[in-house]
Parts: C-alpha cells; sequence; structure tokens
C-alpha cells in the first residue's frame, strides 16, 4: 500500500487528522505518518467501541459546569535574553590579515581593555617607509619655498634697475631737449655773429690801409695782409655758418632719435623685466605647490597608516561580556580565534550591556494584532529565567515589536511568519548572561467575569465550534462563539448560561456525539487545487477555524 493510500484510510477514519501530502515533497511526511495512523486507529477502535454505549453513560467526572470566572489573556512563548544596548566590534584594518590575540569568548571587559590584536608588521613597514619619504619630501619643500623667496628678492631687484634705467632716460632726452640743444644752438649763433662782426672790422681795417697807402705811409706787405685777414675773417664766418646748419639739420635730429630711443628701449626692458619676473614666480610658486602636494599626500599616506597601525589593537570602548561574532551567525564557517583570518568592515564582537537585559520571543502571524506598543501605558510580562530546579521570575514590559517578520527558520516551514518581541526587563540580577533561555508570559487582556469554558469541551467542524451540554439524560451539540483565549481556556459568548453542564471530550469522542445529533460535518481539508486567490497549491489547506481554541479542540 502507497503511503498517500495509508493517509487516505487515516483521513476516512478521522478527518480531523487529516494531512495534506504531496508524495517526495515534505520530509516529515514520513515522520508524522506512521505516528497519525497509530493514533487514526486507536481512536477509530475506541469511537466504535463508544458508538454502541447510550450517551446517559457520561459520568459526572467529564462534566465541567459553566461558571462566570476571570480569565488572563495571555501568550505564551519560549525566547532568549539578550541586551538591550549591544556594541559592535568591528575590523577596520584593510585588506586580509590575521588574528593574533582574542580575548576568551565570555569574558567581561572593562574599557579600555584589549579585545584583539592583529598582525601588523606589515603596517609596520609601510610607516617606516612613508616616514622616510615624508621627511624628505619636507626637506625638498623648504628648499622650493627659500628659492620662492630668493626669486621674489631678484624679481623686485630686477624690477628696481629697469624701472631706474627708465627714469634716466626720460632725465636725458628732457635734458638735451630743454639745455643742451638750446645751448649749442646759441653757442653756433654767437659764433656766427662774433664772425660777421671780425669780417666787418677787417674790412674797416683793410680800407684804412689803403687809404694809407695811398698816402705813402704804409708798405704794400701792410696791404697785403690786410687782404689776408679779411680772407681769414670770410673764412671763419662761413665755417660758423656751416656749424649752425649743421647742428640745426642734422645733429638735433640725431641727438633727439638716440635720446627718444634710449627711452623706447629702457621702457620694453621695464615690461620685458616684470614679465621675466612673473614666469621665474611662477615657476618657482609651481615647484614649491608641487612638492606641497607631494608632502600633503606623503602625510595623508602616513597618517592613514599609523591609524590602520592603531586599528591593528581593537579595545573595549566600554565595559560588556564577549561574544564572538561567529558565535551569533550560524553560517559563519570560519571562528574568530587566534590565526584566523578577518577582512575589513568584518564583525568580530559583541559586547553586550548587560545592565539592561531583554527577552527575545517570536509570536506567530495570527497572535501579532494582539501586542500593542504604548509607552505611557505598555503591556506587561512575566519572564522565566531557569535557575536549578525553580526558574526565576522577572516581570517585564513590551518595548517592540519587529514590523518585518522573521524568517530565518522558512527552510523548515516556509509558511511560518514569526515576529520578533522584545520584553525589557524591569531589573537584571548581576548573573544574567545573553542566550540564555526563557519562557515568557505577555499578558494581553484580562477579562472579568466571562463564561469561559475548557478547550477540551470545545469541537470544531470547519467554521462553526460545538460544546455539548448535558440536558437531563441526553447530551446534545450547542453551537457557541468563542472569543478570547488562553492556554487552557476560551471565552463563550454565545451560545452558553451558567451553570449549564458541558462534556469534556475525550479523542474521537466529539465526531461520534455530533453525527449521532444528525449534524453533517463539513470536509476539514480541502481538494487539492486552487486555492483561494487562484494560487495554486500541491497540498491541501487546512478549513478556517472559527476562534483561536478552534486548532487546539479540532482534534476532539
Amino acid at each position: 500500500m502507497t503511503m498517500t493510500a495509508v493517509l487516505k484510510n487515516v483521513t476516512e477514519l478521522n478527518p480531523t487528522y487529516a494531512v495534506s501530502v504531496k508524495p517526495a515533497r515534505r520530509w516529515w511526511v514520513w515522520v508524522v505518518v506512521p505516528a497519525i495512523v497509530l493514533l487514526g486507529g486507536g481512536g477509530y477502535a475506541w469511537r466504535s467501541q463508544r458508538a454502541g454505549s447510550d450517551s446517559s453513560n457520561i459520568s459526572s467526572s467529564s462534566l465541567y459546569t459553566v461558571r462566570p470566572m476571570d480569565l488572563d489573556v495571555k501568550i505564551s512563548k519560549d525566547g532568549e535574553l539578550a541586551a538591550v544596548d549591544n556594541i559592535d566590534v568591528v575590523n577596520h584594518v584593510e585588506g586580509i590579515n590575521t588574528i593574533t590575540y582574542v580575548v576568551p569568548e565570555g569574558s567581561s571587559v572593562k574599557p579600555g581593555e584589549v579585545l584583539v590584536t592583529v598582525d601588523s608588521s606589515t603596517i609596520k613597514h609601510k610607516v617606516d617607509d612613508l616616514k622616510a619619504s615624508l621627511e624628505t619630501a619636507q626637506a625638498n619643500l623648504i628648499t622650493a619655498q627659500q628659492f620662492e623667496e630668493i626669486q621674489k628678492s631678484q624679481n623686485a631687484a630686477n624690477l628696481a634697475a629697469a624701472e631706474v634705467a627708465l627714469e634716466l632716460s626720460k632725465i636725458d632726452l628732457e635734458a638735451y631737449e630743454k639745455g643742451t640743444f638750446p645751448q649749442a644752438r646759441e653757442d653756433a649763433d654767437t659764433q656766427l655773429k662774433m664772425a660777421d662782426q671780425m669780417l666787418a672790422n677787417k674790412q674797416d681795417d683793410q680800407n684804412n690801409t689803403m687809404a694809407l697807402f695811398g698816402k705813402g705811409f704804409v708798405t704794400p706787405s701792410d696791404v697785403k695782409k690786410a687782404e689776408l685777414d679779411i680772407t681769414t675773417a670770410v673764412n671763419a664766418r662761413d665755417k660758423a655758418k656751416t656749424a649752425l646748419m649743421v647742428l640745426l639739420t642734422y645733429q638735433h635730429k640725431k641727438d633727439e632719435t638716440t635720446y627718444q630711443s634710449a627711452m623706447a628701449q629702457a621702457q620694453q626692458k621695464l615690461e620685458h623685466t616684470r614679465a621675466e619676473n612673473a614666469a621665474n614666480l611662477t615657476q618657482k610658486q609651481a615647484v614649491t605647490r608641487a612638492v606641497s602636494t607631494q608632502v600633503r599626500i606623503i602625510q595623508t599616506q602616513y597618517d592613514e597608516q599609523r591609524e590602520q597601525l592603531e586599528y591593528c589593537t581593537i579595545k573595549a570602548p566600554n565595559a560588556g561580556f564577549v561574544i564572538y561574532a561567529s558565535s551569533l551567525d550560524r553560517n559563519a564557517i570560519i571562528p574568530i580565534q587566534e590565526g584566523a583570518t578577518v577582512r575589513d568592515k568584518q564583525l568580530l564582537i559583541r559586547l553586550p550591556d548587560t545592565s539592561s537585559m531583554k527577552a527575545v520571543i517570536r509570536i506567530p502571524e495570527s497572535q501579532r494584532t494582539r501586542i500593542r506598543i504604548d509607552d505611557a501605558n505598555p503591556m506587561r510580562a512575566i519572564v522565566r529565567i531557569q535557575r536549578g530546579t525553580k526558574p526565576m521570575e522577572v516581570s517585564a514590559w513590551v518595548s517592540r515589536i519587529s514590523p518585518i517578520a522573521d524568517m530565518s527558520q522558512r527552510w523548515f516551514n516556509p509558511d511560518s511568519k514569526e515576529y520578533p518581541v522584545d520584553l525589557t526587563l524591569d531589573f537584571v540580577a548581576g548573573d544574567l548572561k545573553p542566550s540564555e533561555s526563557v519562557r515568557a508570559e505577555i499578558f494581553c487582556e484580562h477579562l472579568s467575569g466571562v463564561l469561559a469554558i475548557p478547550l477540551d469541551c470545545i469541537y470544531s467542524a470547519g467554521a462553526d465550534n460545538y460544546v455539548f451540554a448535558r440536558l437531563g439524560d441526553e447530551v446534545k451539540p450547542v453551537k457557541v462563539t468563542i472569543g478570547q483565549s488562553t492556554e487552557t481556556h476560551a471565552e463563550a459568548r454565545t451560545g452558553l448560561e451558567s451553570g449549564q453542564d458541558i462534556v469534556r471530550l475525550q479523542i474521537g469522542q466529539g465526531r461520534t456525539l455530533l453525527e449521532r445529533a444528525g449534524i453533517k460535518i463539513a470536509p476539514s481539508t480541502r481538494p487539492t487545487g486552487k486555492l483561494a486567490g487562484g494560487k495554486k497549491s500541491g497540498a491541501a489547506s487546512p478549513a478556517k477555524t472559527a476562534s483561536p481554541a478552534g486548532a487546539a479542540a479540532a482534534a476532539n
């Protein structure tokens, strides 16, 4: 007989144990099915035996009298302790490095205590090399700055000399135009006038000599001498006239052009000096900037490597309890230990602050709406921490519920969605450690004076819930509306009255009593195919129950 056939037989015997199966899809089927077969067979045998008995044979010990009672609606879940505040110790050394020392896990450390050391030999070599390069670059920078200052002084001297030369050329031109040339022209005019006067005097002397020669008072030689003096005077006058003409026509233009050219050259020399000074200074400044940039780059590299060297020794920023990162990560392959390699930005150690602790539990998605966050009036809880044979109870309050489901268990049950809830402890004992297992109860609501019935009195058939009330000598099904529920009781909102006796059901008894009352039971599973919303599924989907108690009561 195949596994599917076995399950089909079990379902026919007891639909409340119907299991949706698709062959070779769920490993747990091979574990659960044998148990279901045994339970189903046993239940069927017991039900067959009970079918012939009369309902009047139900003993008073199996009855429960409905009475008003106070009901504390709470959620009970297992969880673990965690610190409210954690400090993550991260490796900041670049590249891949080796751990040379690590503080033992579970140690309590003080601020400043060494947690981890990483191999720093390579970084030390880099620091030494960069220090030598930095000193050389700083010396080059000082030299470049000195050459720049020398160039500035030389530029100032060259500029001053060019400005003086230009000023002197201007003075020379002005001196010529206003002094030298007017004086030379006046001297030439004077020489010409003196030569004209001398010629006139010589002519008068010749006339007198000729008159005296006619009277016989002078000799012919005197006459010749007088003629020679006139010739000499004429030559002197012509020479003075030529000198004046040369001065005005040629020499003046030549000298004036010479002085103007000298001034123009001095002006050009000044402009050239300014441009040359700027070029030389720019060159020296460029060298200074280049060396300064080199110093800055090497200084940055040197500082970074020194910082990396400091990162090789990781100290505790605060007091805390040492937990290795590899202990927190289930998928960690390489544990945190001496000789292990670590990368940059890798989490090494977590330091929980054990002065403030919380319990972390995970609640199903169906119960998430029961949890509220209210700082003014927080939900209360009790956290039980196992201490030997007697657990230690600590009061707590609901401080946070994760907005996103924890999917870490999705490989085991893809349909399960659980939301982490933080319960902050009101006080912390000195010996509490993170990751300790706890059992927590969250008090969701307190119901006063409600009709509450045990969960084993409820039988769920599809969307309906039934209890079986004793009316005289008979037991009849009564449809009830279930409200809030706890782990043991559920609120019966409609269908029952105080003082009624109802049956505490045994396995399979609820179905038998319901069938004897002529109530047809709807299938508890859907056929394989499309689910609501049009999504296909390879397995049947459980029927929706009317209350949280329905799942617990379905076995009845």
